[in-house]
């Protein structure tokens, strides 16, 4: 019953102006520095999205782009989501079937809600541990790159510049001066050669990365939708951990 729960929530909770403005944002975002695709892929994405609406002109390129807040669609499509139009699969090689689909002959049956199971629907409530997403706080609002006027003056560097060079650790920066791009990538190189020296360390070393994976989920779900990306993982020098995103907020992340 917790999808009936969910919905229960998003029928009290909805809607929200700021989920609109973040979502908004990160369209926004990914449209402005979305890199050069495939253009088939584009055309048969756009062929698919045909089938199901027409896509004016204007906006052909831009269909993920979202423009305009629509709270009350918002409304009725969640108070559209009941059990009357429900449907639930099941998939299994022991089910019992009766019917066959027209075109691939896949055997299947159809039956109603048991009684049972529409009364823990009707009467499911809400549950205190379903509720909302917290703000995002990684999406990016500010691309500026400081950008010269006169790019003719400067000649991209070939390779980064090693900024430390100690026994402890070397730092290299290289900074984007060719397609002046607002994003950021952050590579940590950890060599640590104790990782890889019996299989006791091995196997510990893998369950320290796993472990820290497992508390990073919440962080890494929100950097991602964020078009960012953390990563933290064992190598067989070590353990590396690498961050990319939008400048704005890798510092944050």
């Amino acid at each position: 019953y917790n999808v009936f729960q969910y919905i229960e929530m998003l029928k009290n909770e909805l809607p929200k102006d700021w989920i609109f403005t973040e979502l908004q944002e990160i369209s926004n975002a990914c449209f402005k520095f979305k890199q050069k695709g495939n253009p088939s892929n584009t055309v048969s994405t756009l062929a698919k999205a045909l089938e199901k609406e027409y896509i004016p002109v204007n906006h052909i390129l831009a269909t993920n782009l979202m423009t305009e807040n629509e709270p009350d669609m918002v409304v009725q499509y969640v108070n559209s989501m009941t059990m009357e139009n429900s449907r639930i699969t099941l998939i299994s090689k022991d089910i019992e079937t009766d019917s066959k689909e027209k075109w691939y002959e896949t055997a299947y049956k159809v039956v109603g809600y048991s009684s049972n199971l529409k009364s823990g629907i009707a009467n499911a409530g809400l549950n205190d541990n379903l509720r909302l997403p917290r703000p995002n706080e990684f999406i990016a609002t500010n691309f500026n790159v400081n950008k010269p006027t006169d790019l003719d003056s400067i000649t991209p560097l070939e390779e980064p510049l090693l900024m430390k060079d100690d026994k402890i650790n070397k730092i290299w920066y290289k900074k984007d001066d060719r397609f002046w791009q607002p994003r950021g990538y952050i590579y940590l190189s950890l060599k640590l050669p104790n990782t890889q020296t019996s299989l006791l360390n091995s196997m510990l070393s893998t369950l320290y990365v796993q472990l820290v994976n497992d508390s990073l989920k919440d962080l890494q779900y929100d950097a991602s939708c964020a078009s960012s990306h953390v990563s933290f993982a064992k190598t067989n020098q070590g353990l590396d951990l690498t961050i990319y995103g939008f400048n704005d907020k890798l510092y944050t992340i």
